[in-house]
């Protein structure tokens, strides 16, 4: 009779246990609650739905790696990694460099001033 009670108590292949079904459920409900989250920053449509991310990806000329992403309606590139390098020049003929962490080659973007910007548009 103890060997049948010992069987029923031991874990089976394939079958998930009370434990495993407890952290499922919470971690289901904190991915609820952040999505909720996310849909009350007020990135919505008109309709209600979420936008989808249009940002530009920066990728390297060399390797193709992803460098940034760059944000066209706040124009804002973004730049995340753990040990990253990024050079940048402010002002009039700015740029920003950006090493890539896959192959070393600087990938360089330049940006205009809002006086360039408008200098362009009465050209």
């Amino acid at each position: 009779m103890r060997r049948v009670v010992e069987a029923a108590a031991a874990p089976r292949p394939g079958v998930a246990s009370e434990d495993d079904v407890r952290q499922l459920r919470a971690r289901l409900l904190d991915l609820e609650q952040l999505v909720a989250t996310l849909a009350a920053t007020g990135d919505e449509r008109d309709d209600g739905r979420v936008r989808a991310i249009r940002d530009a990806m920066w990728k390297c000329r060399k390797c193709s790696a992803l460098l940034a992403f760059y944000d066209r309606e706040t124009d804002v590139v973004r730049v995340r990694y753990k040990d990253h390098l990024v050079y940048a020049h402010v002002g009039p003929a700015g740029w920003i460099q950006v090493v890539c962490r896959g192959c070393g080659e600087p990938n360089e973007q330049r940006y205009a001033t809002p006086d360039e910007v408008e200098a362009s548009k009465r050209s």
